[in-house]
């Protein structure tokens, strides 16, 4: 394979055409996400993951290109296409664990734990793993206990009686 300069993993720039305006000086790029709404990151997270991938699996076809060129029997063309044929399996059922965390709101730490090869099985243990996961934002209730009441005068302790209104009126009455 020969070099173009570009760097690994990146397809080089077929047509080349002038930039319309002279950049002024060495001035850096502006970040494209500087506008990005934190709640919004996400989306970032999601475009850099997908071009890291994209770029190396663009370095993997260009591996396997190189390997089938110089392959000059037909073992050793079996030999490369069988392993191959086991990578992009392996890549495949990678996929299938990702799209189910992602369906089913799983972080990417539990991703370990999905061990299905078929979709059915990655599928179900998504499921099952959901089913464990605690709802984001929600704390458990806080139980608060009190004390029970201790001390003080108990009304039987010779604690003046508090006159009510019937009592005082039958006392206004008596009286009359």
């Amino acid at each position: 394979m020969t070099t173009t300069g570009t760097p690994e993993g990146q397809e080089p720039n077929t047509t080349e055409t002038a930039p319309t305006t002279a950049p002024t000086g060495d001035a850096p790029k502006a970040d494209p996400w500087e506008g990005l709404p934190d709640e919004w990151s996400w989306t970032k997270n999601a475009v850099e993951t997908a071009n890291r991938e994209a770029a190396s699996r663009r370095v993997a076809l260009r591996e396997a290109e190189d390997k089938l060129k110089d392959a000059k029997t037909p073992e050793e063309f079996n030999a490369v296409m069988t392993e191959y044929t086991t990578k992009a399996a392996e890549l495949e059922t990678a996929l299938e664990r990702e799209r189910a965390a992602r369906k089913h709101g799983l972080d990417d730490d539990v991703l370990e734990f999905i061990t299905g090869k078929t979709p059915e099985e990655i599928e179900k243990q998504a499921a099952k793993l959901a089913g464990l996961k605690k709802p984001a934002g929600e704390t458990p209730p806080k139980v608060i206990t009190q004390p029970a009441p201790s001390g003080g005068v108990s009304p039987s302790n010779g604690a003046p009686k508090e006159d009510n209104g019937r009592d005082l009126w039958r006392q206004y009455k008596e009286r009359r």
